[in-house]
């Protein structure tokens, strides 16, 4: 029969060792024999029985202040990936002051479970040089030869137009131009 005990389950028979005069080191190596790898360190027996030396009786945990440990959640993930959807450029900074968690757990949801990492943005060229516009014509050529000189259906997969760029962001720093990308 396989099962783990709870550590206040293993606080109580370190409290009835306790109780009934067994040193710590007599309550340490039968637990040990009996529990192997789940039996609690020889450290931590000598530290419950000065708690118990010390009238201190309760072996449930003590209540503790600070963030627990399941921050990181799909409601956290979800609520990071919302915040970094609608803006791209934001900081951890700016994540941990709008949803409201720790610096730690900002970057261990966008690292490991977004897998997302930040690149700097690049700018196009609205003016292109006279050899830009010559490749791009050169480019056009030679995919029209591979696509047999227009026999291909795939020939009107291709779609042309006047691009026109514009910008609702306008970066003064390079860091400020980083975006978030998986």
């Amino acid at each position: 029969m396989n099962f783990e005990l709870s550590r206040e389950e293993f606080r109580t028979m370190i409290l009835y060792d306790w109780k009934t005069g067994l040193t710590h080191n007599a309550n340490h190596v039968p637990l040990g024999q009996a529990w192997e790898d789940q039996a609690p360190s020889d450290r931590t027996v000598r530290n419950w029985y000065h708690e118990f030396d010390r009238s201190n009786f309760s072996v449930e945990d003590a209540a503790r202040s600070g963030r627990p440990r399941t921050a990181i959640n799909e409601e956290t993930i979800d609520a990071v990936r919302s915040v970094i959807e609608d803006d791209p450029h934001s900081t951890y900074e700016q994540i941990e002051h709008i949803r409201g968690i720790g610096s730690s757990v900002v970057k261990s949801i966008i690292h490991e479970y977004l897998k997302l990492h930040k690149i700097c943005t690049r700018w196009v060229p609205h003016q292109l040089t006279d050899d830009q516009k010559q490749f791009r014509i050169q480019f056009c050529r030679d995919s029209l030869e591979r696509f047999e000189g227009g026999q291909s259906p795939r020939v009107f997969d291709i779609i042309t137009g006047d691009e026109s760029w514009f910008y609702h962001y306008d970066p003064t720093t390079k860091e400020q131009s980083k975006v978030w990308v998986s």
